[in-house]
């Protein structure tokens, strides 16, 4: 969900956009990370911009390289990348 990001959010965060993207997971590694950090996790996708999205290793290696850290473990078996809508007007930004 698109939630609008406060005045005080760094740009480096935002980008060229003035909401933030927040999933809910309840992956168990992702799950067991967020937990063990303590805080909230901030990603991007795992894929290049129009590529599509990588699901295993190899696919991370093809697109990123050799030495891009890589945390083995589940994807969850999705086919398709997460919904993405505006959480004050519902409006679909990216099918499920």
């Amino acid at each position: 969900m698109f939630f609008p990001a406060p005045a005080t959010t760094p740009r480096w965060l935002t980008g060229r956009f003035d909401s933030l993207a927040v999933r809910v997971t309840n992956h168990p590694l992702v799950v067991a990370l967020c937990n063990a950090y303590g805080k909230p996790l901030v990603s991007t996708s795992a894929n290049l911009s129009g590529l599509p999205p990588c699901r295993t290793i190899e696919e991370v290696r093809a697109q990123f390289g050799d030495d891009f850290p890589v945390v083995e473990g589940a994807t969850g078996g999705r086919l398709n990348p997460s919904e993405i809508r505006d959480a004050l007007t519902g409006e679909l930004f990216r099918q499920g």
